[in-house]
């Protein structure tokens, strides 16, 4: 299990940037992103920043890589404004070897960037408490990564607009009987 943070572009310099507890360096340089599935995000889909809203925009997602049996896990939080008054975000990526699975004491003992470590202990918190209960949107989609084993992506929340969507997504109502949609 390797962990890293992609951290937010507050000065807008275009260049995202991985902090991978001992260097930092850009993304592209240090995450093979052609091993990620299209319908992974990096960071939190533009759908999901609502008007008015009064909480701040947690996502989380799920992707079976290619190669094997390796997985990556994801949650990103709303951390604030770049220069531009743009909403920027903090991501914790987990990169998952064949079998590992979150659990709440790796989240215990997870390292936080130093230039958003508030933020970066608020992820840590949502994710150690969604862990935590039987009824949360990270067990159910960690749930449905058990059950669709033929299935690549999974994300916390329905995405409507998104050109590629994840192949399993959070119902948001719960008359809904099926996980297909």
């Amino acid at each position: 299990m390797k962990t890293s943070w992609i951290l937010p572009d507050r000065a807008q310099t275009g260049t995202m940037l991985l902090d991978l507890g001992d260097t930092t360096e850009p993304l592209h340089k240090a995450l093979s992103l052609a091993k990620l599935p299209r319908a992974f995000t990096l960071g939190i889909p533009e759908e999901l920043f609502q008007p008015g809203r009064e909480q701040r925009v947690f996502y989380m997602q799920y992707a079976r890589l290619e190669a094997g049996d390796e997985a990556i896990f994801s949650a990103s939080l709303e951390a604030g404004k770049d220069v531009g008054g743009r909403t920027v975000v903090l991501t914790l990526l987990v990169q998952l070897d064949a079998g590992e699975q979150i659990r709440p004491e790796f989240i215990k003992e997870c390292y936080r960037p130093n230039s958003a470590s508030d933020y970066a202990k608020e992820i840590l918190n949502l994710v150690g408490g969604q862990l935590d209960d039987p009824n949360s949107s990270l067990r159910e989609m960690l749930d449905a990564v058990r059950r669709f084993r033929h299935w690549k992506t999974f994300a916390s929340e329905m995405l409507r607009r998104a050109a590629n969507r994840p192949d399993w997504m959070k119902k948001k109502t719960s008359d809904l009987d099926s996980d297909y949609f």
